[in-house]
């Protein structure tokens, strides 16, 4: 399927789910400590554009964007009705050379502004926001339509902590190519300098599409989203390696291999003194979409799931390795071989299947790869490897 074909096909069904007022792609809240017990908190939601439900607390709007504040034991302290968002459009990635975005499919990002003061400077306290409704055209999530989301946010004892919560440091993408590895940096910035540690997460359920906008909210502990068999927090895009988060840098991979639109969660923990002081969530959608990219592949045997890399050949008969390319979709234009001689600068080839002479027995690990110039553009490219073993 073309992407141009997939993305009409994607607004055909937003404007089917229109009339159930499906438009949240994800959001989260956040908070900056200011004096004494006073505090500015953010609510940001990203809004899809192609919705005719706008922002609440916006001209048009039928409520406010209401945010409840819940003690530790989950009972309402009180609300705030959030008006007037800061509203920014959210372009479509223009980096990729293989993407093409032929669709007016887009995203809003609304960011709610309220100066608060908390009851007492010795309790912890929870804010909280719920809305209904998702796409109903997300792939990974049973009847998502009817699935709202839950935005969090914990801020620890004033007194003690005087804690402003981190930031997420980027927007993710709306858009990531299909069968292509997928690296982004999903990190945040913390002011108080607290450690900060990042895991994947299920999304919070929240409201229906009875009562899509809660008044007050409801406290925690919350539900979660259901996901769509096969999908779960352990195979949220499908694919191999499965989208993962490195625990420490913040670091997103994985390479989905299903056209889709899918949501996943992002959770970032937050350390003081070996003390969490609060687990911050924010979720997201991405379009897993054809690209016009090639996909480098080297047959391979063994592969191991988490790194995506295995076994080409195994040569106990003499030094002298042929390769053979399987690179596809569409044919790439030339390539690139690095056979993997530790310290050497002639061991390339840019043939499309090489034969190589190794200087000694031993494991080696081979880098192919495949590079493409759409007609008109930028050349677009693929990187695989896999291990050639000389005995």
């Amino acid at each position: 399927m073309h992407v141009k074909k997939l993305l009409s096909a994607v607004i055909v069904l937003l404007s089917f789910t229109m009339a159930h007022a499906t438009h949240i792609v994800g959001g989260y809240i956040s908070y900056r400590f200011i004096s004494g017990t006073t505090y500015e908190i953010k609510l940001t939601i990203y809004r899809d554009c192609n919705s005719t439900t706008p922002f609440d607390g916006t001209p048009g709007a039928t409520t406010s964007a209401i945010v409840g504040l819940f003690d530790t034991n989950g009972n309402l302290i009180t609300t705030y009705p959030l008006t007037d968002p800061l509203i920014t459009s959210i372009d479509p990635p223009n980096d990729n050379p293989c993407l093409q975005i032929t669709s007016p499919a887009c995203v809003e990002q609304g960011v709610y502004t309220e100066i608060i003061t908390l009851p007492s400077g010795t309790a912890g306290y929870t804010l909280v926001h719920e809305r209904c409704c998702r796409n109903g055209t997300i792939t990974n999530v049973f009847d998502p339509g009817s699935e709202g989301a839950v935005y969090s946010a914990a801020i620890p004892p004033t007194n003690t902590y005087q804690n402003t919560s981190p930031v997420f440091n980027n927007q993710p993408p709306l858009f990531i190519c299909l069968n292509s590895p997928l690296v982004f940096n999903y990190s945040a910035t913390d002011a108080d300098g607290d450690v900060l540690t990042y895991s994947l997460c299920t999304p919070y359920s929240g409201g229906n599409t009875t009562n899509p906008a809660p008044d007050p909210p409801v406290g925690p502990p919350f539900n979660n989203i259901n996901w769509q068999s096969p999908y779960s927090l352990n195979n949220l895009l499908g694919g191999t390696p499965a989208l993962a988060i490195d625990n420490t840098t913040g670091v997103l991979t994985a390479k989905p291999n299903t056209v889709g639109q899918f949501v996943f969660g992002v959770c970032v923990s937050e350390y003081r003194n070996g003390a969490l002081l609060g687990t911050y969530l924010r979720d997201y959608q991405v379009n897993v979409t054809e690209c016009n990219i090639p996909i480098a592949s080297i047959p391979s045997f063994a592969i191991n799931p988490n790194t995506g890399i295995g076994t080409y050949v195994v040569n106990c008969t003499n030094l002298n390795i042929d390769f053979i390319n399987a690179s596809y979709n569409p044919p790439p234009s030339y390539y690139h071989w690095d056979f993997g001689v530790a310290g050497a600068t002639n061991d390339t080839s840019n043939l499309t299947n090489p034969s190589f002479t190794y200087p000694d027995s031993g494991s080696y690990l081979v880098t192919l790869i495949a590079y493409k110039t759409p007609s008109g553009g930028q050349t677009c490219q693929d990187t695989t490897r896999a291990y050639v073993y000389v005995y």
